[in-house]
């Protein structure tokens, strides 16, 4: 059953600079994109490139690495049908950022 992890607070995320954070032992990124917050495997699945070095413009985050593309809604890839981005729901309390998985 899915369990709601606490990951960060509100207030360290910010537009442009996305956070890493660790669930267990499975790596987590974290982005601000206008007032929503988006969680997401932490590794490419393309190549395992460090997803929270990565880029997000009009809620596409690119990959560091390669540049493989990502949409941050529904994890669908630009550049191959047959690898999407694990996405997680997200449930913001006051200040806490909590992680569905």
């Amino acid at each position: 059953m899915p369990e709601a992890h606490k990951v960060a607070k509100r207030s360290e995320l910010v537009e442009g600079r996305h956070l890493a954070a660790t669930i267990g032992e499975q790596p987590v990124a974290l982005f601000l994109v206008g007032d929503e917050v988006y969680a997401t495997a932490g590794k490419c699945p393309h190549a395992g490139g460090p997803l929270h070095r990565g880029t997000v413009c009009e809620g596409v985050l690119s990959c560091p690495w390669h540049g493989w593309s990502y949409d941050l809604k529904s994890g669908e890839c630009e550049e191959s049908d047959d690898i999407s981005l694990t996405c997680y729901p997200v449930r913001v309390e006051d200040d806490d950022v909590y992680v569905i998985v």
